[in-house]
């Protein structure tokens, strides 16, 4: 076996795994009422906040746009992630589509990104407002190229989840499992040394 391999094995079911007794009662309760009530408070309060921007003029500051992205953000975990997250919890193997092995990680990553970016965009637009208070203001077509940039970027750094993903086999229980499989251990994401210059 090599170190790939057991790397693999080491973190079988990261991606989608639960290190959680999940046979419980109580626990499959929870679960089963507040998975809904995430995904219905979640789509009715973000779909009222996009609805509100995009229909009135006088909504649509740069502030708002940048909201109305993070609201998007949510809504794709929302109508991807969060309904399938409760049956993935509770099954012993990976029972669903591959499609759908490929498909959660990279949607879970780009909402985080896209999350990230955005809130960092705004902080930015911030600072740039207090700071310098008689610049020109940012306008509508850089806001909409920022965004467009943080939705490509999300998407071309979750795109590697998505093909070293796949269905395999746990060997602790020998059952099919939705894992991550990259080909070298400091491949994964995580596992990147990153520095930040300081100062």
């Amino acid at each position: 076996m090599n170190d790939s391999s057991q790397y693999d094995e080491m973190f079988i079911n990261q991606t989608m795994g639960v290190e959680i007794e999940s046979s419980s009662t109580v626990m499959t309760l929870i679960v089963a009422i507040i998975y809904p009530l995430i995904i219905i408070f979640s789509t009715v309060g973000n779909s009222i906040v996009i609805l509100t921007v995009t229909r009135s003029t006088a909504m649509r500051t740069i502030t708002n746009l940048f909201i109305s992205n993070l609201a998007a953000s949510d809504l794709l975990m929302s109508f991807v992630a969060a309904p399938v997250t409760p049956i993935v919890f509770h099954m012993k193997n990976w029972k669903l589509p591959t499609f759908l092995c490929k498909l959660l990680p990279v949607t879970m990553g780009v909402s985080v990104y896209v999350s990230t970016l955005t809130s960092t965009a705004i902080a930015a637009d911030r600072y740039l407002v207090i700071v310098h208070p008689f610049r020109t203001r940012m306008s509508h077509s850089i806001c909409g190229l920022i965004i467009a940039g943080v939705w490509l970027i999300s998407v071309l750094i979750s795109l590697p989840l998505g093909i070293y993903t796949k269905i395999g086999i746990d060997p602790r229980n020998n059952e099919p499992s939705c894992m991550e499989s990259w080909p070298h251990p400091l491949s994964r994401p995580s596992e990147k040394p990153t520095f930040i210059p300081d100062g």
